[in-house]
């Protein structure tokens, strides 16, 4: 067989493809082809879990369904992605930037650079990566070859046992019990109940147990973003936070997988209430605004465009938000958006100025103003009271 030139196979394939390529060696990233100069690889992120897949050909999708296709060809590794299911919004790009620490100079490149990336569904990405395979390891792979059971050992039978009536009023105590913890935001509550999570029989929905498995999952997952949505949480957070779920269920190997991934999706959906539900209480119009400061977190968020977004004068909103709730609308963009800086200035590696930056905030000193209005303190004075 002939020696192919993996690196310009590789920039090739970004040229046809639109999407990112890197080639990996030894677990580090040796060689990177994209459209447009990629100012920080978003690969970066997730690069332990892409190294760890051993197949010829499989796939990795992150919590924030950035989607990565995989191509070993024995001493390195071909990796395709991100695509996402639709063009990212800006608030997204802003997100990812954060993470990987682009600062305010460099954000319109790196925007520019994930606005280029051609959306691309995972079952084209998959096939454009079989036929390298074919290529590179010999060997003839269909799209249902992946994202089938793949694994050995999981194509045991599922043991027929008949439900009882009695499993099905567990299984609907159960689901009552799950979905009251979740629609209450009570985080406190759920790691009690996770300790000692209860077990039931269900129906056979598989003919495998490891189908059966992410059958389940897939139907609980489906029930707690129902519920989520009815406690206040964005119907679209909620559906691609779904989505992202459901997908790395599809990925999953083991049952044990299965189990982990069960109590992550749990937890952060009665995270996801519990934020609402303290920022918002239970007023719609308070919802409304948090959604939008959410959505736009990384902006200087102003009363005009929220008076916009809810059809209606910005003075009538700040006139209404003022005599239903006490306070000033403009006083409750600044609670929301430094409720989100004490999460974040938990993380040390974080500067002042990075997360003034992601906030929207024209400068760290200005950032800092309004952190001290809200809080009592500086935010480097409420890091050190962190420890």
């Amino acid at each position: 067989m002939k020696n192919f030139d993996l690196g310009y196979l590789a920039e090739k394939m970004s040229d046809m493809s639109g999407l990112p390529i890197r080639i990996i060696r030894n677990g580090s990233i040796t060689a990177s082809y994209s459209v447009l100069p990629m100012p920080a690889d978003p690969a970066v992120l997730c690069l332990d879990e892409l190294i760890s897949k051993r197949e010829h050909v499989s796939y990795l999708i992150t919590p924030e369904y950035h989607i990565y296709g995989i191509l070993n060809t024995g001493e390195e590794m071909l990796v395709a992605g991100p695509s996402f299911k639709s063009s990212p919004s800006r608030q997204e790009i802003h997100d990812l930037a954060f993470r990987l620490g682009i600062g305010r100079e460099h954000f319109d490149t790196f925007s520019s650079f994930i606005k280029a990336i051609v959306p691309m569904p995972l079952e084209s990405i998959l096939q454009m990566l079989c036929t390298m395979n074919h290529v590179f390891n010999g060997e003839k792979l269909a799209v249902s070859d992946i994202m089938g059971e793949g694994t050995v050992g999981t194509s045991a039978p599922y043991p027929e046992m008949p439900v009882q009536s009695s499993d099905i009023y567990r299984a609907d105590s159960i689901e009552k019990q799950m979905t009251g913890i979740v629609a209450s935001g009570d985080t406190k509550r759920l790691a009690e109940w996770i300790r000692s999570i209860p077990t039931v029989r269900t129906g056979i929905l598989a003919d495998t147990l490891l189908r059966q498995n992410k059958n389940s999952f897939i139907v609980t997952t489906a029930i707690v973003s129902r519920t989520a949505v009815k406690a206040g949480m964005d119907i679209e957070d909620a559906y691609r936070m779904s989505d992202s779920f459901i997908l790395m269920c599809e990925n999953t190997k083991t049952s044990e997988e299965i189990t982990s991934l069960y109590i992550s999706m749990l937890t952060s959906y009665t995270n996801a209430v519990k934020e609402i539900k303290q920022l918002a209480g239970d007023s719609s119009l308070k919802n409304d605004i948090l959604r939008y400061v959410t959505h736009h977190i990384s902006e200087a968020v102003t009363t005009g465009a929220l008076s916009e977004h809810l059809f209606i004068s910005r003075s009538r909103l700040s006139t209404v938000f003022k005599q239903i709730y006490g306070e000033d609308l403009s006083r409750y963009i600044q609670k929301i958006k430094i409720e989100r800086s004490r999460e974040l200035l938990k993380d040390k590696q974080r500067t002042i100025t990075q997360i003034s930056d992601y906030l929207g905030y024209s400068s760290s000193s200005h950032f800092t103003r309004v952190f001290r209005s809200v809080t009592g303190m500086t935010p480097n004075a409420y890091r050190k009271s962190l420890r």
